[in-house]
């Protein structure tokens, strides 16, 4: 069976892959550059078709001639024969890619080549001409005023901290699967020969507040920056929220923009996003009312997390601690679910009832916070109470809450936090910082 990976954030590409069902091929579309090479690692494709237009590809197509045996097309808007040359790739193809061009690709060796470039190209292929429409870029305001210049409200003093080893805790749970390895549910197809892949969607609950899940979704966007992530903070609030804060951002735009403007819902979303250059990877930010955060539908959030799929490698959802109904649907949308506690049997017990309604598909991860040696109730105690692994177990930081203050998002050894998620990643979703992506 071949392997076929399609980089391009063409909506329309998923749709293509659908249509061609044929057992012989497994077909992976992702509009990620930087998620792809994990994928191309992981699966070695036959054949790699790129968009010119994404940011990186040349350097991603230098990469894959470097490290893979694959036959790779470029996508051009522009088409050109000699272009084969420049990229030193197989062939140009017409970008956007039909579903005719591909299956000429796919199912036969050499019959669309142009007598004229036949000795050239050899069993390379030939173009076929469509027009290809811009993408609507919009540039973000920032030129508001920023979160954090007035007093700040409550903000949990003291967070998470360092592993705790148990030796026999990781048996009952594969911690070590692959990146991009969904079950057929996340996937959404039908029993066929391709298969959709889709990007890794992390929601981090509690049961309580003060746990430390935006610290943890902060720290761990920060850490998986080299896929490509997007954090999405659904911990709703009067006024600004922690990661706000935390991350200094703009009071606009916010995700009143993305609900506002569903008629252009593409659009929309690039208006609602902002980058944070210092630290690597997009936000989008609560509204700063309730009474606006309410507008928010479930059918709405479907379409921003099904936008975001198509262009990051890593979507990261911080969750308030409550079972509304869109908390349950964002637990409902994510690949892997982070549920966080303290040693506390009474928070235990409200996260029990949450993690009864997640899909046993799904890869679910306990971490302990708080770890304290001093405490009666053991990380132990709390696994067994809910039948769960423990994927990690931190001790508290004191002096995490200062270096979040001064947007300093360390991961060194000689920081109980930052190191203790990063071993933490490394086990559950089996990446390491280290390694170039």
């Amino acid at each position: 069976m071949k392997k076929v990976v399609i980089v391009d954030s063409d909506f329309n590409i998923q749709n293509l892959a659908r249509k061609l069902s044929n057992k012989d091929f497994d077909i992976f579309p992702i509009a990620n550059i930087k998620a792809t090479k994990p994928l191309v690692k992981k699966y070695n494709p036959d054949y790699v078709l790129i968009n010119e237009e994404l940011e990186g590809s040349y350097k991603l197509t230098k990469w894959i001639r470097r490290k893979s045996k694959a036959n790779l097309f470029i996508l051009s808007k522009n088409p050109d024969h000699n272009e084969y040359k420049k990229w030193k790739c197989h062939g140009i193809l017409n970008h956007p890619l039909t579903e005719e061009s591909l299956k000429n690709l796919l199912f036969s060796e050499s019959p669309f080549l142009q007598d004229d470039y036949k000795e050239q190209l050899e069993d390379r292929h030939s173009i076929e001409e469509i027009k290809l429409k811009k993408p609507v870029i919009s540039q973000y305001d920032y030129n508001s005023k920023f979160w954090g210049q007035e007093k700040r409200s409550h903000i949990d003093k003291k967070f998470l901290k360092r592993e705790f080893n148990f030796k026999d805790r990781f048996s009952n749970r594969d911690l070590k699967k692959d990146l991009f390895n969904m079950g057929k549910k996340d996937l959404n197809y039908k029993e066929t020969g391709y298969k959709i892949l889709v990007q890794n969607v992390i929601s981090i609950y509690s049961a309580q507040g003060g746990v430390g899940r935006t610290s943890t979704a902060i720290h761990l966007a920060k850490l998986l920056n080299k896929l490509g992530v997007l954090l999405i903070d659904l911990n709703f609030a009067e006024g600004p929220s922690d990661i706000s804060l935390y991350l200094q951002l703009p009071k606009l735009p916010h995700l009143s923009k993305f609900i506002s403007n569903q008629d252009s819902p593409q659009k929309a979303f690039n208006d609602t996003i902002i980058n944070v250059k210092k630290h690597n990877f997009d936000v989008i930010q609560t509204p700063p009312t309730l009474r606006q955060s309410d507008q928010l539908d479930v059918t709405t959030l479907n379409n921003l997390i099904e936008i975001a799929k198509r262009r990051y490698g890593i979507i990261i959802a911080d969750l308030p601690d409550n079972y509304d109904d869109i908390t349950l649907e964002m637990l409902n949308l994510s690949s892997s679910v982070i549920l966080m506690a303290t040693l506390e049997l009474g928070a235990a017990a409200r996260l029990k009832e949450i993690y009864h309604l997640l899909d046993p598909k799904q890869k679910i991860f306990l971490l302990i916070n708080k770890y304290s040696k001093k405490s009666s109730v053991t990380p132990r105690d709390i696994s067994e109470y809910l039948d769960l692994s423990i994927a990690g177990v931190i001790e508290d930081d004191p002096k995490l809450l200062r270096r979040m203050e001064k947007g300093n998002l360390s991961f060194d050894d000689n920081t109980i936090f930052g190191s203790a998620l990063k071993e933490i990643a490394r086990k559950i979703l089996n990446y390491n910082s280290n390694n170039k992506y």
